[in-house]
C-alpha cells in the first residue's frame, strides 16, 4: 500500500546517505594516509613532534572508527527500513485478504436471501396448487 512505498522511499534516502557516509568515510583514509605520512616526517624531525604527531593520528583514527561505526549504524537502518516495508507489504496482502473474505461473505448473504426468496415463492406456489387440488376433490365430493 501507501505505507510500503512510503517506506521504500525512506529506504532510498538511507541507502543514499549511508552511500555519501561511505564516500566520506574513503575521503577521511585518505586524509588519515597523508596524516600518517606527515606523522613519521614529523617524528624523523623532532621528538616533540612525534608526541604531537602521533597524538594527531590517534586522534584521526578514532574519529574513523566512529565512522565505521556510523556506517555499520546506517547498514542496520537500511536492514530495518526494509524489514519494515515488507511487513507493511504483508499487512496489506492480509487486509486485501480479509477485504476478499467480507466480499464473498457478502455475495453468499445476498445469494441465501435471493435463495430465501425463491423459497417463498415456491411456498406460495406450492400452496396455490393445493388450493386449487382441494377445490377439485370438493367438487367431485358433491
Amino acid at each position: 500500500g501507501d505505507s510500503g512505498r512510503g517506506f521504500a522511499v525512506v529506504a532510498d534516502e538511507v541507502r543514499q546517505l549511508a552511500q555519501r557516509t561511505a564516500q566520506a568515510t574513503g575521503e577521511i583514509h585518505q586524509l588519515i594516509e597523508k596524516l600518517q605520512l606527515q606523522a613519521r616526517h614529523a617524528v624523523e624531525t623532532t621528538e616533540e613532534g612525534r608526541i604531537q604527531a602521533t597524538h594527531g593520528v590517534e586522534q584521526v583514527i578514532q574519529a574513523d572508527q566512529t565512522l565505521s561505526g556510523i556506517g555499520d549504524a546506517m547498514a542496520n537502518v537500511i536492514d530495518m527500513t526494509t524489514q519494515i516495508a515488507s511487513a507493511t507489504e504483508q499487512q496489506s496482502a492480509v487486509a486485501d485478504e480479509i477485504n476478499q473474505n467480507v466480499n464473498t461473505i457478502a455475495r453468499l448473504a445476498d445469494q441465501t436471501s435471493s435463495d430465501a426468496c425463491s423459497a417463498a415463492q415456491l411456498s406460495e406456489d406450492l400452496a396455490t396448487t393445493a388450493q386449487a387440488q382441494y377445490s377439485l376433490v370438493e367438487r367431485f365430493n358433491r
